[in-house]
């Protein structure tokens, strides 16, 4: 019995973030909040600026 009380735990962790995660996706909430985040910082979901122009791409 005691290892059941050892892989339950173990197995029904990560089961549950992707059911949390796949549900967040489905509901509207997870758009929202993408373009809140996007909104606020924009600067950190596009290319970073190349810190040299001689070797940056087109």
């Amino acid at each position: 019995m005691y290892i059941f009380g050892i892989i339950t735990p173990l197995t029904m962790g990560p089961i549950s973030v992707y059911a949390g995660l796949f549900h967040l996706e489905q509901t509207g909430a997870y758009s929202t909040e993408a373009s809140v985040s996007t909104e606020s910082n924009p600067t950190s979901f596009g290319r970073p600026k190349a810190k040299n122009a001689r070797f940056s791409s087109p």
